[in-house]
């Protein structure tokens, strides 16, 4: 599956750290720079440093391609 989670914080790194160890493609999007290098190194994940309620991040990730978005 491919997978936008929304915020890095605690319960997002934890979610992008399982959901990837299960072989999903998984994306995370914060606004929060170190939140996003924390993420990539805790876990095989791609991270955007974003803020999520800007509407170019949508077309920027093709979000119509994704199979769950989670915020």
């Amino acid at each position: 599956m491919r997978i936008l989670i929304v915020g890095a914080g605690q319960v997002g790194k934890e979610l992008a750290r399982e959901l990837a160890s299960r072989g999903n493609e998984v994306i995370v999007v914060d606004k929060d720079e170190d939140k996003c290098d924390a993420v990539t190194r805790e876990a095989d994940v791609m991270a955007i440093n974003m803020d999520a309620t800007n509407p170019r991040l949508y077309e920027e990730v093709d979000l119509h391609r994704f199979d769950a978005v989670i915020a």
